[in-house]
């Protein structure tokens, strides 16, 4: 019998990528290699707006935290913070992982 999460992975998560997922090329902040190897991964992108409030009196602003939605069943090792993300031909660091607990994770990023 199949896993809920290997499942969930084969019905839901990898035909979403296909679908909604955009090319991204992944850099590792560091691994075995000397750069580190790059390689091509597929994610849903994202810049949801967010609202700061610099002062309880003040007034709000407006700004975007851009992220990515990744299977981590496409990375050989977990990834981290400090790791780079190349996408729409812009360089992002990976500055949060934030693992759902069914098989993916959203990067939450900022311009390298």
């Amino acid at each position: 019998m199949r896993s809920f999460k290997a499942l969930a992975d084969a019905a839901i998560l990898r035909p979403n990528m296909q679908i909604q997922g955009e090319e991204a090329v992944y850099q590792p902040a560091s691994s075995d290699s000397n750069p580190p190897d790059a390689f091509t991964i597929r994610g849903v992108w994202s810049g949801p707006h967010q609202a700061i409030n610099l002062s309880a009196e003040g007034p709000e602003y407006s700004t975007t935290q851009p992220s990515l939605g990744v299977r981590l069943a496409d990375f050989d090792t977990a990834p981290r913070q400090d790791d780079i993300i190349i996408i729409f031909g812009t360089y992002y660091q990976v500055i949060d992982v934030q693992p759902d607990g069914q098989g993916a994770a959203t990067l939450i990023l900022q311009l390298a």
